[in-house]
This record gives structure tokens, sequence and C-alpha cells, in this order.
């Protein structure tokens, strides 16, 4: 019995190692340098101070973070909203149109995300691919500057996270016991309130959770934010960082 104990904690061993070394160290680290101050040498110095967090509530900084909080906000909506029904429907499919669906989820993440990010640079920029559709349709009379708005950094940050929403919807449907649907029907239950009870109150409750992580997940999206609005980027680039500034 002692032996087998030994076994699980060795086994354990490279997972908290891991999580040691590049999750709790770096974040501690970035918590200590957060209360020193920025020098040049060797980006900050060993004098302590609360300049760093003062900072935080000024309004240039405020605006910056309600700003993101907005456009988390508003992207993890869209994310519940396209991928919620996606995922569902996905996972109704028959074995063959799964199989095809899940192909077609999973290429993009075959390239790496600077690269998709750059792509719907491609697509939004002036004379780009969308502008010329527009055109070519007689919807447009000239380009419209859509790169670098906020529709923009909406579709890139949803397009970010859409595939993982509907991963997790799909992996609830496959693992739902629809004989209760079935059940609620012969009862006389509508489809929707079959629907309702059978399916949506056993696992919404995961999905809120779920959108928890992805509004922080969305929230700290700077790739997505940086590149897609690059040019209204001068006030990230004016943040003062404190010491993390050079560290």
């Amino acid at each position: 019995m002692k032996n087998k104990k030994i076994k699980e904690y060795l086994l354990r061993i490279p997972i908290y190692a891991f999580t040691l070394l590049f999750v709790v160290l770096p974040l501690v680290y970035m918590v200590v340098i957060s209360f020193l101050t920025k020098a040049s040498t060797w980006g900050f110095d060993l004098t302590p101070t609360l300049d760093n967090y003062k900072k935080v509530f000024e309004p240039f900084y405020l605006n910056i973070f309600l700003q993101s909080l907005k456009l988390a906000l508003a992207s993890t909506l869209l994310v519940i909203l396209i991928g919620y029904p996606f995922g569902y429907f996905m996972g109704r499919l028959d074995m063959k149109w799964k199989r095809r669906m899940m192909m077609l989820l999973m290429i993009p993440f075959w390239t790496s995300g600077l690269i998709r990010l750059n792509g719907w640079i491609i697509i939004f920029r002036s004379n780009g691919v969308l502008d010329k559709l527009l055109m070519f349709l007689g919807i447009t009379k000239s380009p419209l500057k859509l790169l670098y708005t906020y529709p923009a950094v909406l579709v890139g940050m949803v397009y970010f996270l859409l595939p993982f929403m509907i991963l997790s919807v799909y992996s609830s449907v496959e693992k739902m016991d629809w004989s209760l649907i079935e059940a609620s029907r012969d009862l006389g239950a509508s489809k929707m309130e079959a629907f309702l009870t059978g399916y949506a109150k056993t696992y919404n409750a995961g999905i809120i959770k779920r959108s928890g992580t992805y509004i922080c997940a969305e929230y700290g999206t700077f790739l997505y934010f940086r590149y897609s609005r690059r040019k209204q980027d001068s006030a990230y680039r004016q943040c003062d960082c404190g010491a993390a500034d050079k560290a």
C-alpha cells in the first residue's frame, strides 16, 4: 500500500514541477517586480514603491481597462451565440459528417495564430478581399476603412475562441442521454420544453462557468488587439508598466 502511494507521488512530481516552474514562479516574479522601481540597467532596482499600483486608478489606464473589458464581454457573448447552436447541431450529425466538421474545425490549429491573424488583416485591409467583394457586388463604391476598428478586433477575438466553445458544447452533446428527451416527449412535452429541461438545464451551468474562462482569455488576448488595431495602439505603447516594462 505504501509503495503504491509512493509511486503515485512520484508520478505527480513532473506535473507539480512544471506548474511551479512555468506558472507559479513567473506569477510570483511579476508580483515582486511590480513593487519595485523601474531602472535602465537591469530593468528594476530594489527600491520598493507603490507608484505602479497608483497609476492603475488614473483615467488613462482605467479607460484602457474598460475598453478591454467591453471587448471581452462582447466577444464572449458572440462566441456563445454562435458556438452554442453550432456545437449542438454538430453533435447531432451522423458520424461521417461529425468527422468532416471536426476536421474543418481543427484545420486552423495546424497553423500559427499569428499567421491566422495576418489572414484577417488581409481580409479587412483597404482594397483587401472584403473591400473588393463589396465593391464587386455593388454594395460599396469605394474602399472601407475596416482594419484597425473595433468591429475588426471583435471579429478576430471571436475567431480566436469560437472553436473552443464549439468543442465544449459538442462534447456535452456527445455525453447527453437522449432517452431523457424521448421520455419527456412521451410525457407530452414540446420539443422546446424537452430541450430546455433535458439538455439545457443539465449543461447550461457548465457553459456559464466556461464563459468566465472565455472572458478572462479574451481580456488577455493582447496579440489580436495589438495587431488588429495597430494604428490606435499608441495608447498601449505609452503605458508605463513600471519595473515590468523592462524586465
